[in-house]
């Protein structure tokens, strides 16, 4: 069983814990994630274990990965999620990846703030693995020695302003706004035995009460071991980096196939008439979000073995 490590403000500083049932107990260590995992402190977070004084509950949670950091995402990685938007899978023929800047990083209660001028605020919960010793070249990696790459797991939100997003073209400044990733409250670090059951993950986002993504991560279609391999192709891989594997469906942005007399009436339209259209057709959908939402999410194994917490967030304009 592996050791769930959270990160919270005490006396004005950031300090690691160890958390079992409800309880944290403080850790020694250095403040960043990467040097945390450098100095090799998981025997003392064991050890640690069933010693907790300080109630969770009550904690100032921070985001348990730290800068600097690479925040690398995979897109239209489960088969839901590439039907709502509209895409054929046969078409989807690469593992698509992006990246996110690290000044999204947030904690995984409080507010995320709606950028000005945004109108289509979508959510995207994702299972993320959190990178535990360096890829500097072409590696081979398989589910066999994964356990050599990825220190743990950790629960993030790919939080994306679609209005930015889909008509500039291009992802990263749509999911880039400060606050648009909220990670943790749970890092776990996992034991070798835990990864049998990394596609053993339910996945359940609710907004307001109604939940709107429940999936597994045995629906992902490009898996960490194929995806870590691709990665370390072209790029450098840092401990403490972030991997986010992708969001199943269920989020607001939904798409219809074009039929065919709609693409041929395309044609005669401007890029910027064409998006000017699909931004103001998808804000009478009732799905993105609005000021005032709460959006609370988990990710568990089925045993019960792995769970990385509760994320307990609301949009604030």
């Amino acid at each position: 069983m592996g050791v769930e490590i959270v990160r919270f403000l005490e006396g004005g500083q950031k300090v690691w814990g160890v958390h079992q049932a409800g309880k944290v107990a403080p850790l020694d260590g250095p403040d960043s994630l990467s040097a945390f995992l450098n100095a090799g402190l998981l025997e003392q977070a064991r050890a640690a274990r069933g010693r907790g004084h300080l109630d969770l509950a009550k904690l100032s949670l921070c985001a348990p990965i730290t800068t600097p950091c690479q925040i690398i995402c995979q897109g239209k990685n489960y088969l839901d999620h590439i039907l709502e938007t509209g895409v054929n899978p046969k078409n989807k023929e690469f593992n698509l990846l992006f990246t996110k800047a690290e000044s999204t990083l947030a904690p995984a209660t409080g507010k995320v703030r709606r950028p000005a001028g945004v109108r289509l605020l979508d959510y995207e919960l994702e299972l993320g693995l959190v990178l535990g010793k360096a890829i500097t070249a072409p590696t081979q990696i398989t589910l066999e020695n994964l356990h050599e790459y990825v220190a743990g797991l950790v629960m993030a939100n790919d939080v994306s302003a679609r209005d930015v997003q889909v008509p500039e073209r291009q992802w990263f400044r749509g999911k880039s706004f400060r606050g648009f990733c909220p990670v943790g409250p749970i890092l776990y670090l996992l034991e070798k035995a835990d990864f049998a059951q990394l596609y053993q993950l339910d996945l359940h986002l609710t907004v307001n009460g109604e939940t709107r993504q429940k999936a597994s991560t045995a629906q992902l279609l490009h898996r960490p071991p194929e995806t870590l391999q691709l990665i370390s192709q072209g790029m450098n891989l840092n401990v403490g980096d972030l991997l986010l594997t992708g969001t199943p469906g269920g989020v607001a942005m939904r798409v219809k196939p074009k039929r065919r007399w709609a693409e041929i009436q395309d044609v005669f339209k401007s890029d910027k008439e064409k998006f000017a259209r699909f931004v103001d057709e998808q804000a009478q959908s009732p799905r993105y979000l609005k000021n005032g939402d709460k959006v609370e999410c988990t990710i568990r194994s089925r045993d019960g073995t792995i769970d990385l917490g509760k994320q307990d967030w609301v949009v604030e304009g």
